[in-house]
């Protein structure tokens, strides 16, 4: 296989969800620019919505959120154009989206238990049960020192 086949049947695939948000994300960046337009453009004509929603807010309440709801058509039509890369896929065979796996628990022996919650409690600094704790670790170490002599 050749380099460029790899890259677009494996790597290209895999990286669809990270350039749709850099995608949208980039843009959202550009369309709500309002300093960059008011120093680089001189004619007032020229502006972008958003300098023009910034013009406004202080002025009629009404108005201002008529222009937002139009400002905001844009940058949903975009991202409800990319959701389909952000959102978990649906298994072709099953048609149910794939859950991730939970972690199994560890099976632990009954003195690391007991470590365990040694650890917690001095983390939490209660000395009488720590003390405890530590006496029945020592027990159980002494118990299975004495299964193994028999």
């Amino acid at each position: 296989m050749k380099k460029w086949q790899i890259f677009s049947k494996i790597c290209a695939p895999i990286c669809k969800g990270i350039a749709t948000s850099c995608a949208i994300l980039v843009f959202m960046d550009y369309w709500n620019m309002v300093e960059q337009p008011l120093i680089l453009l001189s004619d007032d004509q020229l502006h972008p919505l958003s300098v023009f929603l910034s013009k406004i807010n202080s002025g009629e309440i009404s108005l201002a959120f008529a222009v937002a709801v139009i400002y905001m058509v844009l940058p949903m039509m975009v991202f409800l154009y990319g959701e389909e890369y952000l959102t978990p896929q649906k298994d072709p065979k099953t048609e149910e989206i794939e859950e991730p796996k939970p972690k199994q628990r560890m099976v632990l022996s009954k003195k690391e238990e007991e470590v365990i919650k040694l650890l917690r409690l001095f983390e939490k600094e209660e000395r009488a049960e720590v003390h405890d704790l530590i006496g029945k670790i020592y027990n159980l170490k002494r118990e299975k020192l004495r299964a193994k002599k028999k």
